[in-house]
């Protein structure tokens, strides 16, 4: 879950919320940042 390391850049993006992702995050399209969409993910290697 990156919602907590998320709560900080919510001032400068637009989080998408209850997308049905299993992992990751979307950042939507908005004037204010003049970008988007983005997926984005926290890799994690399993051994």
């Amino acid at each position: 879950d990156l919602s907590e390391g998320l709560e900080p850049l919510k001032i400068l993006y637009n989080f998408a919320e209850n997308v049905g992702f299993k992992y990751g995050t979307v950042v939507l399209p908005s004037k204010k940042s003049n970008f988007g969409p983005m997926y984005f993910s926290k890799i994690v290697r399993v051994q």
